[in-house]
């Protein structure tokens, strides 16, 4: 594709930040390295910021502009390097389309002959200057053959005189070939010789500053006494003004320029001080240097020399510069004086004074003048109201028309009405004449194809008069077509005649009727349609035709077309980031893509995108290497599994395909370290905003985080087996891949929304309440509170890493893996899954902790030779297996001590655990300095009373026997509710040891009432209460003892059987 933009981007390109890109060196240090060409040890490759070149000042001998050096470097084409540097400076490529390859490569040649034109320009200014005035500083005045000039001015314009040698540029280093393409050296008898050698050099400018051509002025009689550059790539005499680039800035602010003939005239009066003059390199003035006047200034005054030329020039140029609307005026300077000369000989002073009071209207002086040199007979009034006529009818404005009239009225003594009569006649004949001949090709295709024409951001529309009719004050400018099911919109910004613009967003249907499109574009300000519907449809007719469709991308992440999207373009795998431009759009492999998170369109809407302009990429010379070895010593072997999930969750989508994708479960008390490792792993996706809080955030919040973008890794905290059992579900169903169910406007079936993102949640409990869930987790758990101050560093260097969303370019680079992750996952995978399943055979391992695990490892296996990991294949795998070990054992514990309490519930309502002799309730305001905020039911329980009893009816039920002593101990110890272990407490009249369980939190039911705690109650009254109470159930039991077995296994499996209704209704 050929680039439209190139000016645009090379202004931008910047030597530092392109040699820092590709090499060692660091931007701002010493301006001198090591030539990346050459071997050698003394630095010589210098870099020049204010010129923005960089130089071999050693053997190569070469400078380089930044283009050329990328190039020269990465041994590409200019395009290539274009695109490169363009990507280095973060800025957006726009490319020409229906470019064939033949005229592309045509194109590329001619843009890398333009640019190396200019550096070569560039190169021999500079060396003509410092061989005429040295390194030194300049002197107050520099002498020039007869003339003198201050050194500002000097430096300014660059002005130097050229040696006498007949060779000096042929030992520069330059190719002779360009220099000959260039004019600078000619082909002699004896070869090649410099043209411009003895001469005043004046280097030409572009507007841009760029140095496009030179004119020197002959010190001898050697002809010719001006010598030009030929026209080239980059010189175009007739587009260029001397003297403009270096008086933008004055010319802007008074909007006034003064037009004189010669290089000399500029250079005197800005010597002198007189800011404005430019010249066209002679006396005839080109149409494009005339548009190019009209483009910086409003007011032009004709400063030529007074002589005969003179007059002429300043006749011969007045039609094209009032045709432009330009307020044209004329200073006549005396006979045989050019500008140079004058004000050399007067001052600035009195030539501004000569200035002011010589200055008059350019129209009314030609008149003048016509009428002066004439015989004043009526055939002369007659010619000079014609020649009035012919110029009055080129003004656009009425009043000055109006205006003109009347002074051609008094001068020539005609009556107004009869000049207005032959002036209305004129522009008659001349509107469809200069309508016909002024129109470019564009607006004549136009008007072949459409009836209509674009002119001064105004549409016309051919009449029935063979005429055309203006039908509006604005024309449309076509920017995109956003094709979507659900909201089409039409894109495209509105230009009025004052050059006021604005973008317009609007539904598709706006443009489909004339009313809605008038509603439209009036509430936008000074835009307004006069014409019909038919001429509304002949502009709308150009409008679709030029309106390209763009695709909008509502979901960051993985993209299908093959890229990873970010809030500000797209990261592939041939082009590295490709950005959006001013109004987020970007093209990629011949689509149209759009982004509104960085868009103009919406700068000013109260759409604020905070999201995806959080996950913006961000350039950045951080490594994952960088990255992950930091992170696994801050996070120790936790990091190493959190790495390999982080890695995994980019390639989601694929995996999924295979298996589920688990979630990871950071699990552990306040302090340590859970919530900053879910943090760290957040700003792989850029700028992290807060976890989602799962104890009061909504269920639409909690869904709507988990489509924003695919493959990515969506933070929650505040996870507890208590929250919202639709939570539960929902995190069940990210595992499975299942989104919420949601109805539409439309239709009876209802949508299920996709799971987009891998999940990670953070808590101080155990997913324990569903088993379900805790099985489609990877646990990790975190204990660990004080740090020392070398790990304490060590996080701080991490934190400050992902300052600025910088870690993003890591996931930007690892997603382009997908292809190879694609073609390998699933063979790989059986390989992971059998390796790990063999290392835990015989453990009684629950399938789904292998498949979790086999997930993530496989992304491992499959990139851990492509990607620089901080930890080996036997060091991870140990890593995963003592997690899985651990996490099999954590459910395990779960659902045995499940069955304890069941049990227990049981024992208790068949009377064989007595309240009060085997165990007993209190709330309590604290239990062993631990203070509550409120009472506290706390079940106190005899281990050694309960033990043979479970065991003995674990036996009868399940047909097997329950744990041991010693593990039903541990499981219940590291239960969550389990508070303490008292080695003697008092319970009815006994002592006893006791474990101390939190009773809420059991969810069990072994008393209706929880008594009040023994520190209120007297201690005789207790004593009596429970010799009573202990009486009455001692002959209950001894009734008990008679009944059969079969009786109580019949009450048993009652009870056991009705539980699950119980504790639903609960």
């Amino acid at each position: 594709m050929y680039i439209t933009n190139i000016e645009q981007l090379k202004s931008k390109f910047e030597i530092e930040t392109i040699v820092s890109s590709l090499t060692d060196w660091k931007e701002g240090s010493k301006a001198k390295l090591c030539c990346p060409f050459h071997q050698e040890k003394t630095p010589s490759f210098s870099i020049s910021k204010s010129k923005n070149i960089a130089t071999c000042f050693g053997s190569c001998g070469k400078t380089y502009t930044p283009i050329s050096f990328v190039m020269e470097y990465k041994q590409v084409d200019f395009l290539e390097a274009v695109e490169y540097a363009a990507k280095v400076h973060h800025l957006a490529v726009e490319y020409a389309e229906n470019v064939s390859e033949e005229q592309l490569e045509q194109l590329k040649k001619r843009q890398q002959k333009k640019e190396q034109y200019l550096l070569y320009n560039r190169l021999l200014a500079a060396a003509y200057y410092n061989h005429h005035h040295g390194a030194e500083e300049l002197k107050e005045n520099i002498q020039f053959d007869k003339r003198s000039l201050q050194g500002s001015t000097v430096k300014t314009f660059g002005i130097c005189q050229t040696p006498e040698a007949w060779h000096f540029t042929q030992s520069l280093k330059l190719e002779h070939s360009i220099l000959e393409q260039l004019g600078i050296v000619k082909q002699g008898k004896k070869g090649l010789f410099d043209a411009y050698r003895n001469r005043v050099l004046f280097p030409i400018h572009n507007q841009s500053k760029a140095i496009v051509g030179f004119a020197g002025r002959a010190l001898d009689d050697s002809q010719p006494k001006y010598l030009n550059s030929p026209e080239s790539e980059v010189y175009h005499k007739e587009q260029l003004l001397y003297g403009l680039a270096q008086q933008l800035s004055a010319i802007k602010k008074t909007k006034t320029m003064y037009l004189v003939e010669g290089y000399w005239d500029v250079l005197s009066l800005y010597d002198g001080g007189f800011l404005g003059a430019v010249a066209a390199g002679g006396t005839s003035l080109s149409k494009q240097q005339a548009k190019l006047i009209n483009r910086y200034a409003e007011r032009v005054v004709l400063l030529y020399d007074g002589d005969k030329a003179g007059i002429e020039a300043a006749i011969r140029n007045l039609p094209a510069l009032i045709e432009l609307g330009l307020h044209v005026d004329t200073i006549p300077l005396p006979e045989k004086q050019d500008p140079d000369s004058y004000i050399r000989k007067i001052g600035k002073e009195a030539f501004v004074d000569y200035c002011n009071t010589n200055k008059t209207d350019a129209i009314n002086w030609y008149l003048e003048h016509e009428l002066q040199n004439s015989d004043r007979d009526n055939f002369a009034i007659q010619r000079i109201s014609e020649l009035a006529i012919e110029l009055i009818a080129k003004i656009k404005n009425e009043l000055v028309r109006d205006c003109y009239i009347r002074d051609v009225s008094k001068l020539l003594d005609i009556k107004q009405s009869v000049l207005s009569i032959q002036l209305r006649d004129k522009m008659g004949a001349l509107s469809f004449e200069s309508e016909q001949k002024s129109l470019s090709s564009r607006q004549r295709a136009d008007l072949f194809k459409y009836g209509m024409y674009e002119d001064g951001n105004q549409y016309w529309c051919s009449n029935a008069k063979g005429g055309y009719t203006c039908v509006s004050n604005f024309v449309v400018k076509p920017l995109f077509h956003l094709k979507s099911k659900d909201n089409p919109k039409r894109l495209f910004e509105l230009l009025n005649k004052y050059n006021q613009k604005v973008v317009l967003d609007v539904e598709a249907a706006v443009l489909v009727g004339l009313d809605k499109f008038r509603l439209a574009v009036e509430a936008e300000g000074n835009y307004f349609f006069t014409g019909n519907l038919a001429q509304y449809n002949r502009i709308k007719g150009k409008i679709y035709d030029e309106m390209k469709t763009c695709y909008e991308i509502d979901v960051l992440g993985y993209h299908k077309d093959n890229f990873y999207t970010f809030g500000n373009g797209i990261y592939t795998i041939d082009k590295g980031f490709v950005p959006v431009n001013s109004y987020g759009i970007l093209s990629y492999q011949d689509k149209r893509y759009f982004l509104p998170a960085f868009s103009d369109i919406y700068k000013d809407s109260d759409k604020s995108f905070k999201d995806e302009k959080n996950f913006a990429y961000q350039d950045s010379k951080i490594t994952f290497k960088d990255w992950s070895t930091l992170f696994c010593k801050v996070h120790g072997s936790k990091g190493q599994i959190a790495t390999c999930f982080y890695v995994a969750a980019l390639f989601r989508d694929v995996i999924h395909d295979y298996v589920n994708f688990p979630l990871l479960n950071l699990f552990g008390q306040p302090g340590t370290g859970k919530s900053f490792m879910g943090k760290n792993l957040s700003y792989m996706f850029g700028i992290a905003k807060d976890g989602f809080n799962l104890n009061s955030g909504t269920l639409v919040g909690f869904y709507n985080r988990l489509v924003l973008a695919r493959n990515s890794l969506v933070f929650c905290e505040e996870y507890f087996n208590s929250i919202d059992f639709r939570f539960i579900q929902g995190l069940k169903s990210i595992y499975d891949g299942i989104g919420r169910e949601k109805g539409q406007k439309t239709g009876t079936k209802s949508l299920v929304s996709e799971i987009y993102s891998a999940c990670m949640f953070v808590g101080q409990e155990l997913p324990t309440s569903d088993n379900a869930l805790f099985t489609r987790v990877i646990n990790l758990a975190f204990s660990q509170t004080e740090y020392t101050q070398e790990e304490s560093d060590l996080a701080e260097e991490l934190k400050a890493m992902r300052k600025n969303g910088e870690l993003i370019n890591i996931t930007a680079k690892l997603s382009t893996f997908r292809p190879y992750i694609e073609d390998n996952y699933e063979e790989q995978y059986n390989l992971t899954f059998s390796k790990i399943k063999k290392a835990v055979a015989a453990k009684g391992i629950h399938t789904r902790l292998i498949e979790n695990n086999a997930a993530i490892l496989t992304v491992f296996d499959l990139l851990k030779e492509k990607v620089s990991f901080p930890f080996s294949t036997e060091e991870v795998y140990q890593t995963c297996i003592q997690n899985i070990l651990r996490q099999n054992d954590q459910i395990h514990s779960e659902t045995e001590t499940a069955t304890f309490w069941d049990i227990i519930e049981y024992l208790v309502s068949a009377g064989l655990l007595i309240e009060g002799i085997d165990y007993k309730i209190e709330s309590r305001m604290d239990l062993k300095g631990k203070k509550f905020d409120q009472p506290k039911p706390l079940l106190y329980l005899s281990f050694s009373k309960a033990f043979p009893l479970y065991r003995e009816h674990h036996k009868r039920q399940y047909s097997k026997d329950g744990l041991t002593k010693s593990s039903l101990s541990h499981y219940l110890k590291t239960n969550g509710s389990f508070m303490d272990y008292l080695k003697s407490t008092r319970i009815g009249k006994k002592n006893t040891s006791a474990f101390v369980f939190d009773y809420d939190a059991l969810n069990i039911n072994i008393q209706d009432e929880p008594q009040a705690s023994t520190d209120y109650v007297a201690e005789n009254e207790i004593w009596a209460e429970q010799e009573a109470h202990t009486n009455k159930i001692a002959e209950k039991r001894k009734k008990e003892e008679a009944e059969t077995a079969k009786k109580q296994m019949k009450l048993y499996n009652k009870i056991i059987a009705g539980k699950k209704g119980k504790k639903s209704s609960k």
